[in-house]
């Protein structure tokens, strides 16, 4: 058979059909090992069905440093357990977006609505936080404290140490750099990164407890975002859609404090066609020693955006549409300890997602041996 230059590749649909139409889906690229420049294109996992949760949709999946995985549904906090047993941990007012999680060893901490909940580990009880600012946004952990953005403000609130459940009103710093309001925060290399519409500061824990976080100078990243929960920390390194003054931007990847565009112009089309890009939900997935980051956008496009590991001789990954069936939106990622996919091997990455239907937990049916991953998607 003869070769086919240039037939693997992701997708590249242009503006224009006569400059390209190419569409990947349900595929990803990797490189060939000992061929440099030769690639090739594997399938992406299947699902199945291995339990289904009272309540939908799934709005945020999360596993503590101890290996304990929790889901929230739209009125729910469920613990999940090895063998797709779940159990309700306390209920919560209905809603419907994204939460934010994080924990701190003693509390499982997440946000909804502006509001906080914090779990305790122990007892097991699930408490209402009250907000010292306006409301919580998103969560990070840094050495013991929580950090939570206060909406609409360039303010962000921190915790008392190792303490979900208690949040002075005075313990708070501004982002001053830009008069932007913090959209986004995120924790990575213990460094907290505050996304605002225009510009990204960097800040650090300082080992003070009168003065536990410091803005690290000489840094100023001049991309912000307009999509809080496009931010994915993975591979050492964090990646978001982005915002500037000038407008919305590609995706980007931070090479030290220096953001590197790894998305294509087809994406970048695509993303301008939508309704919205603001509700984009980033996700990470490991399949066959692959990192994945994707992106979903529930008003715009129900088709993931998949970065491929990086490349040996590339700085960085590139990004561009498809990937993903476009009738499965993965939002989030998480792993009960101890669960498998069955007798084919141990279980590998996991992800959350959600598709019409009711509020059902799927891992992957594909793949052959000890080198089979699982995934875990909630349909709603």
């Amino acid at each position: 058979m003869p070769a086919l230059p240039n037939f693997c590749a992701p997708s590249g649909q242009s503006r224009s059909p006569f400059i390209s139409v190419d569409s990947t889906k349900n595929l990803y690229l990797e490189e060939i090992p000992n061929e440099r420049g030769r690639m090739a294109l594997y399938s992406m996992p299947g699902l199945r069905v291995v339990a289904t949760l009272p309540s939908g949709p799934i709005r945020g999946l999360y596993t503590t440093g101890s290996g304990r995985t929790f889901a929230v549904t739209s009125t729910t906090l469920f613990e999940l357990f090895a063998g797709w047993t779940f159990l309700s941990r306390g209920t919560i007012p209905t809603a419907t977006g994204p939460v934010s999680m994080e924990d701190n060893g003693f509390h499982l901490f997440f946000t909804s609505n502006g509001q906080g909940f914090a779990f305790n580990l122990v007892t097991p009880a699930l408490a209402v936080v009250t907000p010292p600012g306006l409301g919580f946004g998103q969560v990070g952990f840094l050495n013991g404290y929580l950090a939570s953005n206060d909406p609409g403000t360039n303010r962000f609130y921190f915790s008392d140490p190792l303490d979900a459940t208690t949040w002075d009103a005075l313990s708070f710093y501004e982002a001053e750099s830009s008069p932007d309001p913090i959209q986004a925060l995120t924790s990575n290399h213990h460094e907290l990164y505050l996304g605002g519409t225009h510009n990204t500061e960097v800040w650090r824990v300082t080992g003070t407890s009168l003065d536990p976080f410091a803005r690290l100078t000489g840094v100023e990243i001049e991309q912000g975002t307009l999509a809080p929960y496009s931010w994915v920390a993975a591979d050492d390194t964090v990646y978001w859609l982005g915002g500037s003054a000038h407008g919305e931007a590609p995706v980007w990847m931070l090479d030290g404090y220096t953001p590197v565009r790894i998305s294509t112009h087809a994406l970048e089309t695509r993303m301008v066609g939508m309704a919205t890009t603001t509700d984009a939900r980033g996700f990470v997935a490991r399949h066959g020693g692959m990192c994945g980051m994707g992106w979903t956008f529930p008003r715009g496009a129900r088709r993931g955006c998949m970065t491929g590991a990086r490349r040996r001789g590339r700085k960085s990954p590139t990004c561009s549409a498809g990937g993903f069936s476009p009738t499965i939106s993965v939002t989030c990622t998480a792993w009960p300890l101890g669960s498998t996919c069955g007798a084919t091997g141990p279980p590998g990455s996991c992800t959350s997602g959600t598709r019409p239907g009711t509020a059902t937990a799927r891992e992957n049916a594909c793949g052959n041996g000890p080198r089979r991953t699982c995934a875990v998607r909630a349909s709603a």
